[in-house]
């Protein structure tokens, strides 16, 4: 079954991911009992309970993302996303990161800034790139040679959207040899559904920040993000 799989890794971001990936794993345990050993997938989110998320094989067992499928981003006090406005230092922060941001309604208990995104992946980059290097290297052991390094976001929201692009600036550090593929979902998909009036603001600009950054010649002008 897995020579007939290609060698391929999945990184699945926020919400929209974590969604994606965990369909997929059900697709493939539909298909044939298990996940091939060549597919490697890789969740990062913010939110625990998305992370936690299950859904039902076709034979009624349950499917999930295991600990080495998922990276839960937080702060490094140990509060997810949703509960760093309980601290006095970090909501400080978040008063800093939502100052301009129309997409913020009430940043208290609404946090859709893709700046924080950024900021989550920002305090969290080591661990994410451990766990990448970890899961592209359990793939390699058994494939032989890594062929596909995907990534699966919306620019909707704050987790995929806000560290899109920091994501895959690493995984050209980790693997120079690859182009990660992007399967982006645009912010039309989530328009008819509650509390979407940021989505558009969040998707113009992720796609003007990724205008920007691919109109640059990089030989000239080097993108360095120094964390």
């Amino acid at each position: 079954m897995d020579t007939q799989n290609k060698c391929a890794i999945y990184i699945g971001l926020g919400g929209t991911g974590v969604k994606s990936l965990l369909k997929l794993k059900k697709r493939f345990i539909d298909a044939y009992g298990e996940m091939p050993k060549s597919v490697g997938l890789l969740a990062i989110d913010t939110d625990a309970n998305e992370l936690n998320s299950e859904l039902v094989s076709a034979d009624g067992r349950m499917i999930r993302l295991d600990d080495s499928e998922r990276v839960l981003a937080v702060c490094s006090n140990g509060n997810t996303i949703s509960e760093l406005y309980s601290d006095a230092i970090a909501r400080s922060v978040g008063e800093l990161l939502a100052a301009d941001d129309e997409a913020i309604t009430d940043y208290r208990s609404t946090p859709v800034s893709r700046k924080m995104g950024h900021f989550m992946f920002k305090i969290n980059k080591s661990r994410i790139s451990s766990a990448i290097s970890s899961k592209a290297t359990s793939v390699i052991a058994y494939g032989g040679r890594l062929t596909e390094v995907n990534m699966v976001f919306s620019v909707a929201g704050s987790t995929g959207s806000g560290m899109f692009i920091d994501v895959a600036y690493l995984l050209t550090e980790i693997y120079p040899s690859h182009t990660p593929v992007a399967h982006v979902i645009t912010p039309g998909v989530f328009k008819t559904m509650p509390s979407s009036s940021h989505v558009d603001v969040n998707g113009s600009a992720s796609l003007l920040e990724l205008d920007y950054l691919m109109s640059l010649n990089i030989g000239d002008y080097p993108v360095v993000l120094n964390y």
